[in-house]
């Protein structure tokens, strides 16, 4: 509602304006104005044209940001956008919802009553084809999945189609651990479309308890970052009553029944973060060689023998990109430096099919279904085929809860590619790849007796820190930016610009007058914030170090009235020197800057006051003509339009008499 009333304003105020305009414009060459009053409005053309600037300057300012004010609100919105899938029938009550092995009747779920409709909401835009499937770009944050079911399907209406238990424990080739009950929905993932992971499962989800407001299922960043593709799978059983028949003493109902499959693909991808990686792109390695841990919480190190079948088997390298320079902290860990534009980047690439590990069948990846990390105190879940953990730790030496991407080999690594983890800013951050090994040493029938298995971890740390070494002061008035030797009436405050790990020093002087004339003093020197606020007169000096690249820089800033100290600062010399040029005659600006007098309008230095008096005289003097002369330039010039406008004038008023005649 706010913005509505902010709109509502700008308008009636720019109608106002609009109005003021034509009146300006009535007042200038509107009817009814007589030639003489038109020579006097002409007179003062230079005063209307100022007001007529203004007031277009306001009105334009207005529009533009009434346009802008509409744009943000639309695009800043989430937005609730409804996917259409596949929706198959199966008469078949034998049949297990089987829908990949064979080419079955199918209709969109648009054109039958189906359990419900599928919507995803989040900030996205556009609609396009990948692959087959529809696309959709998100701008920033993830996607939330919802599926809103139909209500009288979910009614116990016998003569209209409804939802019926189902006790099967199977959809398509997906085992399920309980039986799909009243309706079972399964979300996949995939990083080709072709090749689906299943990443999350839903049983009796449609009984008495579903709440429809809560999302099934919500993307997450890696996922978006490299693309992905998304099937959601709703199977569901049916019945209608198609009459009644007779046993013995006994009337049933007699039923129909059908087994229903609703199949929703689509494709969401985060476009400021996906990009082709690029192959001349430096690429520096992080991860350290995997290590053998003991099977409880992925700790400690054990001994693996020449003879382990996973002796140097390195599952693949995490490396980073996008950084201008890189360097080492006090433990050895890399410190990745940026610039402005840089893209920080951490990369996986997998160098083994994890079925298939160094082309060893009998040697596996498998799933860790109670895994939990003692280093990051994770929750004891499913990791599925290898978990990668990753925590930030922020300038203030506050840890974040670390982000687990569960199942990550599987889902999301590619073999022999080079695949985004994420894109990093300041901070320093700890990473962790957990996994579990599978050796089928025996099998008989082809069925592995006696398995051995064994845990293993990637763990490695690193930086990354703005490779500038910039400052950013602003006017407290202004807001504008200030420069070294900038001077200010109003005071400053410092914006480090996310450069969190800068070491800023100011330093404050101030000017006392003593008996050989003003002397300085320093009031404070310590370290700085961001935002922090200066408003106290005096010279303060800004100093900035980079620790990870040396580089000092330094600004100062007058925080006051007084023109010495003004000229102090803007020029950098010392006040002796400035006291001996203002002796001399100088003058000094209001920017700080001084006016030197030429050598031959300089005096002796015991001159008298008068002396004084007389040599500004002559400053003055010697600039008065060209002053002069510019004002009678601009005279003339005024002169000339006001007549040629005064003539235009009068050709009009003559055309208009001939033509009343």
């Amino acid at each position: 509602m706010m913005s509505i009333k902010l709109k509502i304003s700008y308008l009636t105020i720019a109608f106002k304006m609009s109005n003021e305009l034509t009146n300006e414009r009535n007042c200038f060459l509107g009817e009814g104005t007589n030639f003489y009053r038109r020579m006097v409005i002409l007179l003062n053309w230079r005063s209307s044209l100022r007001r007529f600037s203004r007031i277009t300057t306001i009105v334009f300012v207005m529009f533009i940001t009434l346009a802008g004010i509409s744009g943000y609100t639309a695009y800043s919105q989430a937005i609730s956008t409804s996917i259409s899938g596949k929706s198959i029938i199966f008469e078949d009550m034998k049949n297990n919802y089987t829908f990949s092995d064979q080419r079955l009747p199918e209709s969109t779920t648009d054109e039958i009553n189906a359990l419900g409709k599928l919507t995803i909401t989040g900030n996205t835009k556009g609609s396009s084809m990948r692959n087959g499937f529809p696309s959709y770009s998100v701008k920033t944050g993830n996607v939330d999945f919802s599926y809103v079911s139909n209500k009288p399907l979910i009614s116990e209406n016998l003569d209209q189609w409804h939802l019926v238990d189902d006790p099967n424990k199977s959809v398509d080739s997906t085992m399920l651990d309980e039986k799909i009950g009243k309706g079972a929905i399964i979300i996949q993932t995939s990083k080709d479309g072709i090749i689906w992971v299943t990443d999350k499962i839903m049983t009796n989800v449609f009984d008495t308890n579903y709440a429809a407001s809560e999302p099934l299922y919500t993307s997450n960043a890696l996922q978006l970052t490299n693309g992905c593709y998304y099937r959601i799978i709703v199977a569901y059983k049916t019945r209608i009553r198609t009459g009644q028949s007779k046993f013995l003493f006994f009337t049933q109902d007699d039923f129909s029944y059908q087994k229903n499959l609703e199949i929703y693909e689509f494709y969401l991808f985060n476009e400021s973060l996906i990009h082709f990686n690029d192959p001349n792109m430096k690429h520096y390695k992080v991860s350290n060689d995997p290590i053998r841990t003991e099977p409880t919480g992925y700790t400690g190190a054990k001994e693996i023998k020449v003879s382990d079948p996973f002796y140097n088997l390195n599952l693949g390298d995490f490396t980073v990109s996008g950084f201008t320079e890189d360097s080492k902290d006090t433990d050895g860990n890399p410190v990745f430096l940026k610039n402005l534009g840089d893209q920080v980047t951490l990369w996986f690439k997998l160098q083994y099919d994890i079925n298939h590990l160094n082309g060893n069948a009998a040697l596996s990846v498998v799933s860790d279904e109670e895994g939990f990390d003692n280093y990051f105190r994770t929750t004891k879940q499913n990791f599925g085929k290898g978990t990668l953990i990753i925590r930030h730790t922020d300038f203030q030496n506050i840890k974040t809860r670390p982000t687990i991407y569960t199942n990550y080999l599987e889902a999301n690594a590619k073999v022999n590619a080079d695949t985004k983890v994420g894109l990093y800013e300041e901070g320093d951050y700890e990473v962790a790849l957990n996994y579990k090994i599978k050796y089928d040493k025996t099998k008989i029938l082809g069925q592995s007796v006696l398995p051995q298995f064994s845990f293993h971890r990637v763990f490695f740390k690193f930086s990354v820190r703005n490779g500038n070494c910039m400052v950013f002061p602003f006017d407290l008035s202004t807001g504008a930016e200030l420069s070294n030797t900038s001077i200010t009436p109003n005071g400053f405050y410092l914006d480090l610009a996310k450069s969190r790990y800068l070491s800023i020093n100011v330093k404050r002087e101030i000017f006392k007058e003593g008996a050989d004339g003003l002397t300085e003093d320093t009031r404070f020197n310590k370290p700085a914030k961001d935002g922090e606020e200066y408003k106290e007169e005096g010279v303060y000096t800004i100093t900035v170090k980079n620790q990870y690249t040396n580089q000092e820089t330094t600004k100062k800033i007058y925080v006051g009235s007084n023109p010495i100290l003004k000229a102090h600062v803007f020029t950098q010399k010392p006040i002796s020197e400035i006291k001996k040029e203002i002796a001399s005659g100088a003058t000094i600006n209001e920017d700080g800057s001084i006016n030197m007098v030429s050598k031959e309008t300089v005096a002796p230095k015991t001159i008298p006051e008068v002396n004084k008096t007389q040599t500004t005289q002559t400053i003055e003097s010697t600039e008065s003509p060209k002053v002069e002369q510019t004002n009678q330039l601009l005279g003339l010039s005024n002169l000339s339009i006001g007549i040629g406008v005064a003539v235009v004038a009068g050709l009009i008023g003559i055309v208009k008499i001939r033509k009343r005649k």
